[in-house]
């Protein structure tokens, strides 16, 4: 099989640069992205190393449904949790539209397969699950899910999608190039804010890096001065895709608490729901 590669020379530094047909293997060197974020599950900005909910977000957005995930040195492990139900680890995109292929490696082996997304679901076996594609066209997004047995378990080393109908060779992102494109949707953050000791706002913080569009925002922990955890009492008074302009303090004005500094520890996520 050949395919047409009008940048190969400038990709690998081999050729003429001149368009011809090259074969796969000839181009398997070449980085083809990966079109799921953080599809190798390195980056873990909520820090735990199990997961297990009914539905939440675990590994940066990789969602799961009755299931538990345990974060792996390479990879997770997904087990379905409900006796009755099969369990689901998913990756919510913008919609999908052509010929894709799915490249993953689960329980030691490699599977692939090339689709065309569509508004009905399609399923795939393999081994003790199936991967589920399907259009949503009321939220304008692709569902792709690895459907888990009841009472099994898989472990997942990656799953790669590829535009086209080539599952190229896996190749591992690139760790700060992978939590770049996370933060585009989630973000852990530690900011220093400053009260003014005149109303009940306090200055708020601006992201590592912009969202996709405006965030909810969780408070883990603030401490006022390093002197005790006051979690409960502040909540963001307004934020939008680039800041959290300010905190305001639930319980009372900040009047009286002096020129402290508020410590906070926040998730901002606008993982897709």
């Amino acid at each position: 099989m050949a395919v047409n590669v009008l940048n190969y020379k400038k990709l690998t530094g081999k050729g003429t640069g001149e368009p011809k047909e090259y074969t796969v293997a000839e181009i398997a060197d070449v980085y083809h992205p990966n079109l799921l974020v953080n599809g190798d599950f390195q980056i873990n900005q909520r820090g735990q190393s199990e997961y297990t909910t009914s539905l939440a977000y675990t590994v940066d957005m990789w969602r799961i449904y009755q299931a538990k995930v345990n974060v792996l040195e390479n990879g997770v492990k997904v087990t379905a949790t409900n006796s009755s139900q099969t369990a689901s680890f998913t990756q919510l995109l913008d919609t999908l539209n052509g010929v894709h292929t799915i490249s993953l490696k689960a329980n030691g082996k490699i599977f692939t397969f090339t689709f065309t997304p569509k508004n009905v679901e399609q399923r795939f076996r393999c081994d003790v699950f199936n991967v589920y594609v399907k259009n949503d066209t009321v939220k304008n997004q692709t569902d792709i899910s690895l459907i888990v047995d009841i009472g099994k378990s898989i472990t997942v080393e990656y799953v790669d999608l590829f535009e086209g109908n080539i599952a190229y060779p896996h190749v591992k992102e690139d760790y700060q190039q992978a939590l770049l494109r996370c933060l585009y949707y989630v973000e852990y953050g530690e900011f220093a804010c400053q009260y003014n000791n005149t109303t009940y706002f306090i200055s708020g913080f601006t992201y590592k890096f912009p969202k996709k569009k405006t965030p909810t925002i969780e408070f883990i922990k603030t401490v006022v001065d390093e002197s005790g955890d006051v979690s409960g009492t502040f909540a963001v008074q307004s934020q939008n895709s680039w800041c959290c302009p300010f905190i305001r303090r639930n319980n009372g004005s900040a009047v009286g608490l002096g020129n402290k500094t508020l410590n906070v520890r926040v998730l901002i996520t606008c993982e897709p729901l």
